[in-house]
């Protein structure tokens, strides 16, 4: 009952966001903008090497440096990254919020090709 009741809650929250982030993107300066696309995307960067933690590669006795070089280059890794990113990137696509200089960092998040 209570995993249920946390879904809902998430999804009401997720719902508001969609429904507020346009407002917000039409409201915003273009300085604005431009700042907070830079700021999402260098985030969605960050947020991408973070998802394995180089303990992982350690317990199971492999470089870390090695290993996690090993998988940033794995094609499959990367679709895996773009997969579970589709809706976000959909939704901030949609509203604009991809674009510009911070395409960079999310071609080399890996959520955008």
């Amino acid at each position: 009952m209570i995993s249920r009741i946390h879904i809902l809650e998430e999804a009401r929250h997720i719902s508001f966001a969609r429904a507020e982030l346009p407002r917000s993107v039409a409201a915003a300066s273009r300085a604005g903008l431009t700042y907070h696309r830079l700021l999402i995307a260098r985030f969605a960067f960050i947020m991408s090497r973070c998802l394995v933690s180089p303990l992982v590669y350690r317990s199971v006795g492999l470089d870390p440096r090695v290993a996690h070089a090993a998988a940033l280059a794995n094609p499959h890794h990367q679709q895996a990254i773009r997969f579970s990113g589709e809706k976000l990137v959909a939704c901030l696509t949609d509203n604009g919020l991809i674009a510009g200089p911070g395409r960079a960092w999310w071609r080399r998040s890996f959520l955008t090709s």
